[in-house]
């Protein structure tokens, strides 16, 4: 395990400072040897070793410094400076001082940390001009819900029922239905409207029969849906009287 932590230069006006040399070297192999979370991982004869003292004489020391300490700057714990915890021991007042670090004038823990968000983000694929790569995996999953909403209402769109009297009008026109605009939707929509309140029981076979009348009495004419429905009632009586309402 490796570890490193930033030894202030206070330590040499704290209570531990005027402990004996064994306390001392304990503290400071501790503080070298803690991870980010300030957790020390060994056992006491590992330990007692890495010291250079007996076992004994270790577990005297972690009981010092395990225990109150009323002369201590650090309130909290009641000036304690380790807790053992699974597999090794806390030191109690990591977080504090790492803290106190990374805020201090000058320090680069900041920069640091966005520059390896940064390169984190540039390996996954990510471009990050902000220095913040979580605001834009924000903008990229509301990029991809937008993305997933509009592919719902296309497939929505292309799955809907289908409607033989506006297929019919649309058949006259000879469009694509795949290919409408909106205002060609409408359009033939509106024509619709028209016709079934003219003719509530209209079929999409009368629609085609009275398109064949228009084209019939109206050769030179480009036949429309509105077209159809403006002269509906004139194409759908015998082929003489429509023939003679038409061109009258």
């Amino acid at each position: 395990m490796s570890g490193f932590t930033k030894l202030f230069a206070s330590i040499t006006e704290s209570s531990v400072w005027v402990a004996d040399d064994k306390t001392l070297r304990v503290w400071v192999a501790m503080l070298a040897r803690c991870d980010a979370r300030g957790i020390v991982e060994g056992s006491v004869p590992g330990f007692a070793s890495l010291c250079r003292m007996s076992i004994e004489d270790f577990e005297e020391r972690i009981s010092t410094l395990s225990a109150p300490d009323r002369y201590s700057r650090t309130p909290d714990n009641e000036g304690r400076r380790i807790e053992p915890v699974e597999g090794g021991w806390r030191v109690l007042n990591y977080g504090k001082y790492r803290e106190k670090g990374q805020s201090k004038a000058g320090s680069t823990a900041e920069k640091v940390r966005l520059w390896r968000a940064k390169k984190k983000a540039e390996n996954a694929g990510l471009h990050v001009t902000d220095g913040n790569p979580k605001k834009l995996h924000v903008r990229q999953e509301a990029e991809a819900d937008n993305t997933l909403q509009l592919t719902a209402a296309s497939e929505g769109k292309r799955t809907r029922k289908r409607d033989p009297l506006f297929d019919a009008l649309v058949e006259i026109e000879g469009a694509n239905p795949a290919q409408l605009t909106p205002s060609a939707n409408g359009a033939i929509g509106k024509a619709l409207s028209e016709i079934k309140t003219a003719c509530p029981g209209v079929t999409p076979d009368e629609i085609r029969n009275r398109a064949s009348a228009y084209r019939r009495l109206m050769p030179r004419a480009t036949i429309t849906a509105n077209a159809l429905a403006k002269y509906w009632a004139r194409c759908g009586g015998s082929s003489k009287s429509t023939e003679e309402a038409m061109l009258s």
